[in-house]
């Protein structure tokens, strides 16, 4: 035991020797002395010729740290601006599916609704906004039957000629202005403005929408209101043409009034009211026709007033019913 406390990496001779004589060789002898021993720690250069920096020229560690930072921050940064683009695209395609969705529900409703009828008059363009988008629904083809059709279509004709009617009306009043002869040609403009923007929407509700839905649902109180209607048209379009001063119609008697005077404006305001005068007259005769031809369908088709005074009753009571199914609701939800 004594044998295993020597070193045997020593020269020191010893009984048994013969392991530290192999580090006698004289080639690791050699090279022990050609390769000088390195300590990387006390700054002495490598033996390669490297020079090892001890640390004072390298950054400090706090700085290295904040520069990984500071590129994550400028790597939020651009990531921000992502995100921004797209919620843009995601309100766009949101508005999108908004918009699909309401035809989709327009379409349900039509779908569950029989009586649903998607406005298309008047035309209107898509992108137009309130109060400029369509209010009613015409579909003279597909609605109305046959025996009706060319009545209505010549009754629609007549409507839009009103319109030009009351508008060239409008212009013969305010020429009156001008007119030495003619009294009240404030009053005369004043009323003709009034007439074309209360007229014109009240005659296509008053008379045309009660035809049209009269022959789309073959109903005799809608023939009724048609007939009070066109008939109180008719005796206006007489009173018009007759053309009273100060009324706001232009017509024969105002005419008459400005072509009898001797100086050559009035007479040429005179000429412009003759012509307003000769369109209220033409409309008017052809009012007449109109309601005679109703009247023809109207007994043809096996309308009367009884069906009528029926139909108003049948009315009145499913509208009181209804107001008393809404107030038993309000009151059960109370």
């Amino acid at each position: 035991m004594a044998d295993w406390t020597e070193n045997p990496f020593s020269n020191a001779p010893n009984d048994d020797a013969k392991g530290a004589e192999a580090f006698d060789d004289p080639s690791i002898a050699a090279a022990s002395t050609e390769v000088p021993e390195y300590n990387p720690f006390d700054g002495t250069p490598a033996p390669d010729g490297s020079t090892v920096s001890d640390g004072s020229d390298a950054p400090p560690t706090w700085a290295s740290k904040s520069a990984a930072p500071e590129k994550k921050a400028k790597g939020a940064a651009k990531n921000a601006v992502k995100p921004q683009k797209k919620d843009k695209v995601s309100k766009e395609e949101e508005d999108r599916l908004n918009t699909y969705a309401a035809n989709e529900n327009n379409a349900e409703q039509g779908n569950k609704d029989p009586n649903y009828r998607p406005a298309n008059w008047p035309p209107f363009p898509g992108f137009c906004k309130w109060p400029c988008h369509a209010c009613f629904h015409h579909d003279f083809r597909g609605e109305i039957p046959d025996w009706g059709y060319t009545t209505l279509k010549r009754t629609y004709q007549m409507w839009l000629f009103y319109f030009l009617v009351l508008f060239w009306n409008m212009i013969a009043c305010f020429a009156s202005l001008g007119c030495e002869s003619c009294d009240n040609g404030g009053s005369q403009a004043g009323f003709s403005v009034l007439w074309f923007f209360i007229f014109s929407p009240a005659s296509y509700m008053c008379w045309f929408q009660p035809l049209y839905q009269a022959m789309r649902k073959d109903s005799s109180l809608r023939f009724g209101w048609f007939f009070l209607n066109a008939g109180i048209q008719f005796c206006f379009g007489v009173v018009a043409t007759v053309g009273i001063e100060g009324s706001g119609h232009a017509g024969f008697l105002s005419a008459f009034i400005a072509l009898g005077s001797s100086d050559g404006d009035d007479k040429v305001i005179g000429i412009l009211m003759i012509t307003s005068a000769t369109l209220w007259l033409i409309f008017t005769l052809y009012t007449g026709y109109i309601i005679q031809r109703v009247l023809q369908l109207y007994r043809s088709t096996g309308q009367s007033l009884d069906k009528a005074q029926n139909e108003a009753v049948v009315g009145a009571v499913s509208s009181k019913a209804g107001r008393s199914a809404v107030k038993g609701a309000v009151k059960a939800s109370l």
